[in-house]
């Protein structure tokens, strides 16, 4: 009697575990396909008003994104994303860029390579939360780790790729805002021209010494 109460237990251990074994496969198989463009949005579904990233156990909403922003990821989304018009766009969401002419280029191209690293280590933090919430419960299976592989494979991609280049450019002493590993000329988005004001103002006629012109000189 001891041997069929001990082997029903073990039976029905065993069908606990092969139904979360199914789940965890499952589970981490609707992550693995949402994985690129929570990486790339920070939502499940940005053309749905931007669904946020939730628990999948009870539908709550987790953490957003301070500012929006697109990433680069291939398969993201339904509409192609162009890493050059992902990475302009990001670039430009940082204020400090209009200070260029007030720092050394080094300590410019720094701390706007801060900034990105900052946005990216967000989302990073955002999407990695997100996983962890929903997988913590299957442990170590092994669905959950190929998901973890692929998430941190994206996540080495999305740091590399969005670094600025700070080569020199190609037509000035700039460093270069192209994203790393750009193709064409090195480009330092401006218009070549110095915007401090002039300081030859004896060259000037007519003009107010209060609010002299531009240098505009190369």
């Amino acid at each position: 009697m001891l041997w069929i109460v001990s082997s029903l237990t073990f039976f029905c251990a065993n069908t606990l575990t092969l139904s979360e074994e199914n789940l965890a496969i499952q589970r981490a198989q609707q992550l693995r396909g949402i994985l690129p463009t929570a990486l790339a949005f920070g939502v499940i579904e940005p053309e749905n008003r931007g669904e946020p990233l939730k628990n999948l156990d009870n539908d709550e909403p987790l953490s957003s994104s301070t500012i929006p922003f697109v990433l680069y990821v291939p398969h993201a989304s339904s509409e192609p994303l162009y890493p050059d018009a992902c990475f302009r766009a990001l670039r430009q969401l940082w204020d400090g860029r209009e200070d260029r002419y007030k720092l050394e280029e080094s300590d410019f191209i720094t701390r706007y390579n801060g900034f990105l690293n900052g946005l990216i280590k967000e989302r990073l933090s955002l999407v990695g939360g997100w996983l962890q919430v929903n997988t913590e419960r299957f442990g170590d299976h092994s669905e959950v780790q190929a998901l973890m592989r692929a998430f941190r494979e994206h996540a080495e991609e999305i740091k590399g790729s969005n670094v600025l280049c700070g080569a020199r450019c190609s037509s000035c002493g700039l460093l270069c805002l192209e994203m790393r590993r750009h193709e064409g000329d090195h480009d330092c988005k401006t218009s070549h021209q110095c915007p401090q004001p002039c300081e030859f103002l004896e060259q000037h006629s007519d003009i107010d010494v209060n609010h002299p012109p531009a240098c505009q000189l190369p």
